[in-house]
């Protein structure tokens, strides 16, 4: 294999720095980060993840409840890219390489296994359950009012 060289002046490779090509005004650089990350460990973070490669050491999934065509559910799976104390970044779309950030403390029912995730899908739709009989109740109590109520003698001014 042809060894990497990188700018005007074919400097060779660092093999402690990333890989990756960085531009400088008009000339081209090896990345001055360290490596570790990405295919065969040869990226940086920052580029590992530009690229699409996972920069996770062990392989990490999140998980959520989906509701397809109305009614069915199924088990939602997200490869976790990059995690921070606060965050994650997940792949939400391989297919058109699309990255999201969300929040460990998130409320979209994203969890870390299958059953939390089931937990919180449930939680979730039985408040919305609690929602919909209180907005149900308001709507019984309004029809019961308008039965009694008399319109002729009440005109809004």
């Amino acid at each position: 294999m042809k060894p990497r060289t990188y700018g005007q002046n074919r400097k060779p490779e660092d093999s402690t720095r990333c890989v990756a090509s960085v531009y400088v005004f008009w000339s081209s650089r090896q990345c001055n980060r360290k490596r570790g990350f990405g295919e065969n460990g040869l990226y940086c973070k920052q580029h590992a993840i530009k690229r699409g490669d996972s920069v996770m050491k062990e392989k990490k999934v999140l998980y959520k409840v989906l509701i397809i065509s109305g009614s069915q559910l199924v088990m939602g799976k997200m490869e976790v890219l990059d995690e921070t104390v606060n965050s994650y970044l997940v792949e939400a779309s391989a297919a058109n390489n699309y990255s999201l950030r969300i929040a460990k403390d998130n409320p979209m029912g994203i969890e870390e296994t299958p059953e939390m995730a089931k937990a919180k899908f449930i939680e979730g739709q039985a408040m919305k359950l609690m929602g919909l009989r209180k907005k149900l109740s308001e709507v019984e109590n309004i029809l019961e009012k308008a039965k009694d109520f008399n319109f002729s003698d009440n005109f809004a001014d």
